[in-house]
């Protein structure tokens, strides 16, 4: 004889039975669907890690030319020029003699001098102004990233009728620089 605990337990059996047929078909059902997110969540990833790559090429690629230009820099950086560049730094002084308040009255040529491998071209520079602009201009000058020199430095009073005594006559001597191209000898027997 079935009692009513007998039936209940074949109920719950049936039913576990059910759910777990339910369970393993909607697994088997699902499954392409959840293999359908998983290939779009690989195929966003990858497209994002194409465009990150791309992006770090370009980056290489700016970094390689301001290597480029950074190796060409290196090159001529610190190097005295082939021919000492007068006229521009000329009009250099003029512009930091103007600059500062202060009159330039001559600027000539004097003996230039030759070492191996250097040329030095020489040159007088004679000025006016008051004294803290003359101070401003000679600061300035020291300050220029050129490749010049000053020497022979002289700072008197002018001596001009009705000066009021804060005029001041500057001189000095100014030497450019420059290395000329130097012939490469051949070896001897060719």
């Amino acid at each position: 004889m079935v009692t009513n605990k007998a039936i209940l337990w074949i109920d719950l059996s049936g039913i576990a039975i059910v759910l777990a047929i339910g369970f393993a078909l909607f697994s088997y059902a699902s499954q392409p669907f959840r293999q359908g997110e998983r290939m779009q969540e690989l195929q966003e990833a990858i497209a994002t890690m194409e465009k990150d790559a791309a992006a770090m090429d370009a980056r290489i690629e700016q970094e390689r030319a301001r290597l480029t230009g950074q190796k060409a820099e290196l090159t001529t950086a610190g190097k005295l020029p082939e021919i000492a560049p007068v006229a521009a730094y000329q009009a250099r002084l003029a512009e930091l003699a103007a600059g500062s308040g202060v009159r330039i009255t001559s600027f000539a040529p004097i003996a230039d001098q030759e070492y191996p491998g250097l040329m030095e071209k020489r040159f007088t520079f004679d000025a006016r102004g008051e004294t803290a602009n003359v101070l401003r201009f000679l600061r300035s000058v020291e300050l220029d990233p050129s490749w010049a020199d000053i020497g022979y430095l002289t700072l008197a009073r002018a001596t001009t009728p009705g000066d009021t005594g804060r005029e001041r006559s500057l001189g000095f001597v100014i030497s450019l620089f420059s290395s000329p191209k130097q012939e490469t000898q051949k070896p001897e027997g060719t």
